[in-house]
């Protein structure tokens, strides 16, 4: 008995942590996002003390607080709907986020071998991706077994789907930054060097008014 009660104080304390770390992921990308102008610029905002990222932080917690308060009204179990379900419906997400990057290793490599041999440049970058590729596919074809769902459930397809929508809606985001507003675009994954070079545009944009 004692075993069984440590065990599930080292559960709740791991998932604890998990959430933790969950949260500050999300919180920073959402930081991340705002900070390059991708997402509303006050995402991109920081505590004067901390340097932590509120904002994000904030909008984070109030979207957990959504589901949450969803659940309960729809009284919907919240370790089969949502611990679960949702938490391999996530787990997939990351693994096709793996896939896409090495993808992206492989057209980077492409383009700029920046002197690497041809094992690192091309050999085990593709076969990194084919074998991930592979894998997502195995993940959808049998994510019946994954959610523990008879094979007609539909929710065995519509879970995968929300990220291809996702992903089309990137494309479309993407797209229209690059007409729109070039300047972001540009600054896309340059980390803090885009939030030097807004403010730069932010002061020649007010120069150009003033003047």
């Amino acid at each position: 008995g004692v075993w069984v009660r440590v065990g599930e104080i080292l559960f709740a304390t791991s998932v604890l942590a998990a959430m933790i770390s969950f949260h500050n992921t999300c919180a920073r990308y959402g930081f991340a996002l705002g900070r390059e102008r991708v997402l509303p610029g006050a995402l991109g905002q920081t505590s004067p003390r901390s340097g932590a990222p509120v904002v994000a932080s904030l909008i984070q917690s109030a979207i957990g607080l959504a589901v949450i308060v969803i659940y309960a009204i729809a009284g919907w179990d919240p370790i089969l709907y949502l611990f679960f379900t949702i938490g391999i419906t996530g787990g997939f997400g990351v693994l096709v986020l793996i896939a896409l990057t090495s993808i992206a290793v492989v057209a980077f490599f492409a383009r700029e071998p920046s002197g690497e041999n041809v094992w690192r440049r091309t050999i085990a970058p593709v076969l990194a991706a084919i074998l991930l590729v592979v894998t997502v596919f195995l993940g959808v074809v049998n994510y019946d077994f994954l959610l523990g769902l008879p094979d007609p459930e539909p929710l065995r397809w519509i879970l995968p789907a929300i990220y291809v929508v996702l992903f089309l809606l990137g494309i479309w985001w993407a797209r229209h930054l690059r007409s729109a507003r070039p300047e972001v675009y540009e600054m896309i994954g340059r980390g803090a060097n885009a939030a030097t070079g807004q403010s730069v545009l932010d002061m020649a944009d007010e120069i150009g008014r003033e003047g």
